[in-house]
């Protein structure tokens, strides 16, 4: 049993570092990406958990156990680096969706990217009438 949940370890933490080499947003040089593969990559992650969209996935991978998924984890990050070229909607839709899945990964991220003053504002709005609905 602690074999299977080493080898899953293992397995999730190679998705976190594939994604994350993809975007190379902790590297120089151009994403090994293009920008369409980002949008359908924050399009599946913030449809994932909604019970009314049709999942692409049942569940987007858990990295380490606690709910964070690693793809989200990913664009978050690649969202707050320097060298992110997402729009302002997009950091909205990665902030909103983190904050719908709450714990480590809103800790972690979600919050710092909502709380940055190019989007709080959108995101206060957006995050209001979403606990209208």
């Amino acid at each position: 049993d602690s074999d299977v949940d080493e080898e899953q370890a293992a397995c999730l933490l190679n998705e976190s570092i594939f994604v994350e080499t993809c975007l190379r947003f902790e590297q120089s040089g151009p994403m090994l990406i293009s920008t369409e593969v980002v949008r359908k990559w924050i399009e599946t992650t913030c449809k994932a958990n909604q019970s009314d969209s049709v999942l692409l996935f049942d569940k987007l991978p858990d990295e380490d156990g606690s709910g964070t998924n690693a793809l989200l984890k990913a664009l978050l990050s690649y969202a707050l680096s320097p060298s992110s070229a997402l729009s302002i909607v997009e950091k909205v839709q990665l902030s909103l969706e983190s904050w719908r899945q709450g714990g480590p990964i809103w800790n972690t991220k979600g919050a710092e990217l909502a709380s940055s003053p190019q989007i709080f504002d959108e995101f206060r709005l957006c995050s209001s009438s979403s606990l209208k609905k």
